[in-house]
C-alpha cells in the first residue's frame, strides 16, 4: 500500500512537472518567434520597409506613435488562412504591435475558432481577460491572451452584425505586443497625478 502511495506520488508530480514544462516551452517559442510571419517586433521602420510594401495612415495625435498598413495582403496568411489587414504600430520607430485582422463573411467564425485553436497548440493556452466599458462598446465580445516574458499575444473576439439581411461575422483581431517596448512607453506616458 505504502509502495502504491509512492509511486502515485511520484507519477503526480511528474504529471505536474511535464505540464509546467510545455508551458515553459510555448511562452518560449511565443517569445523567440517574436512576431507574426516575416514582422519581427522591436524592428524599426526601415528594416520592415525592406521587407513589406506598407501605407502609412493618419489620424494618430502622438508623434511618437505611427500607424501603417500592410499593402498587397494577399501575400500573407495565417495557417492557409486568407486575412483582412495587418496594421502596424511604431513607437518611437520601434515595432511595437503587428495588428492581425482575419476576414469577416458569414462562415467565418468557424475559421476563427480553428485558427484560434492552432495558435493554443503553438503557443500555450489562452487566458480569458475582462472587456473594458471601451471594449464593449467597440463591439468587443470576448478578449484572451498568451503572455510571454517578451510577447503578449491578444485575441480580440467581435459579434456578428447585419448587413443585408444576412447576419456576418466581423473577424477575429489578433495583436502581438512588443513587451518590453509597451513598458516603456507606458513608463514615458505616465499615471497622470
Amino acid at each position: 500500500m505504502i509502495i502504491i502511495k509512492r509511486i502515485t506520488n511520484k507519477l503526480g508530480f511528474v504529471v505536474m512537472l511535464l505540464i509546467l514544462t510545455t508551458l515553459a516551452n510555448a511562452q518560449q517559442k511565443i517569445d523567440t518567434k517574436r512576431g507574426f510571419n516575416k514582422f519581427i517586433l522591436g524592428s524599426n521602420i526601415k528594416e520592415i520597409k525592406a521587407i513589406a510594401s506598407l501605407q502609412k495612415l493618419k489620424g494618430l495625435a502622438d508623434p511618437e506613435f505611427q500607424n501603417w498598413s500592410v499593402k498587397d495582403i494577399e501575400k500573407y496568411r495565417i495557417f492557409d488562412y486568407p486575412l483582412r489587414q495587418i496594421r502596424l504600430v511604431f513607437y518611437k520607430d520601434r515595432l511595437l504591435e503587428i495588428n492581425v485582422y482575419l476576414i469577416s463573411g458569414d462562415k467565418e467564425m468557424f475559421v476563427s475558432s480553428e485558427v484560434a485553436v492552432k495558435i493554443s497548440k503553438e503557443y500555450g493556452e489562452w487566458n480569458e481577460r475582462t472587456l473594458s466599458g471601451g471594449d464593449e462598446v467597440d463591439g468587443l465580445k470576448k478578449k484572451y491572451d498568451i503572455n510571454g516574458e517578451r510577447v503578449s499575444l491578444i485575441r480580440y473576439v467581435y459579434g456578428h452584425s447585419e448587413q443585408s439581411n444576412r447576419i456576418v461575422y466581423i473577424g477575429d483581431r489578433y495583436c502581438f505586443i512588443d513587451v518590453d517596448l509597451y513598458d516603456e512607453q507606458m513608463k514615458a506616458k505616465g499615471n497622470g497625478l
